[in-house]
């Protein structure tokens, strides 16, 4: 499926030491304008009509001091040009309840990063987030708001594997605990790497194989809580019907 990422601004004021956007960074920040980004996505919206649906990724915070300025992008998108492709929102740290609720009306998936296992580990690569209440809370009202049953988005995470020298026990102790009492669809991993001018511009690069080992035990872990099935015409894919969404009812991959 064809995806369209949107990274609605490279301005933030989080200085997590892994990122190339962090606050201390130097390099230029950007805030494209709306008018921009609304013909951009029409245009690609436009150019993939009736053939495979196009996905959108964007940022749903208030980042940049700028609160509800991304939702108004996706209620354009979605009432104003009619869009009724796949979108997935991702709702950054300290977003309030009623932004959270809305990002659940006008996406198909919604996700909150947590980076790291726990507060422990959260510290040491990203100093002034609080795990517990900007976070996990975050996913404890996604699945709240979707067990109430007017709201049918999924949810996910993504861990950044290396940089707060966690084991993998704890990477999948939390992976186990979201899938079994927050109902996230999908984990993700994504393995450290350098970027220059940053506080981890020394720190080694992750092993790609540690990565991959964390993946095939995630989707273990899925298969047990979640009851994944193996496609059979594609016995290397693990599939399940809530995996990509469809904002009218789930889509088989």
């Amino acid at each position: 499926m064809p995806v369209l990422k949107s990274l609605m601004t490279s301005a933030c004021e989080r200085n997590c030491f892994y990122c190339p956007f962090r606050a201390g960074r130097s390099e230029m920040k950007r805030l494209p304008s709306r008018r921009m980004i609304w013909r951009a996505v029409y245009v690609v919206v436009r150019a993939r009509r009736g053939r495979r649906t196009v996905s959108l990724v964007g940022h749903h915070s208030r980042w940049y001091h700028q609160p509800g300025l991304d939702s108004r992008h996706r209620e354009i998108l979605r009432e104003k040009y009619g869009f009724r492709g796949y979108m997935h929102l991702k709702i950054m740290p300290g977003a309030e309840y009623d932004q959270v609720r809305r990002a659940m009306e006008l996406a198909n998936r919604v996700s909150v990063n947590l980076e790291a296992p726990n507060q422990d580990r959260l510290d040491q690569i990203a100093p002034g987030k609080k795990f517990d209440d900007e976070l996990l809370k975050r996913l404890e009202w996604v699945q709240n708001l979707r067990s109430g049953g007017d709201l049918r988005a999924s949810s996910t995470t993504e861990f950044v594997i290396g940089p707060a020298g966690e084991p993998d026990v704890e990477i999948l102790n939390a992976t186990e605990y979201l899938y079994r009492r927050l109902g996230l669809a999908r984990t993700y991993f994504s393995r450290f790497r350098p970027i220059t001018n940053t506080p981890l511009d020394n720190h080694p690069e992750t092993d790609p194989t540690r990565n991959c080992g964390c993946i095939r035990r995630a989707f273990c872990c899925a298969i047990t809580i979640l009851g994944l099935k193996i496609c059979r015409s594609r016995p290397r894919v693990i599939c399940r019907c809530t995996l990509i969404p469809n904002r009218h009812g789930p889509t088989k991959i």
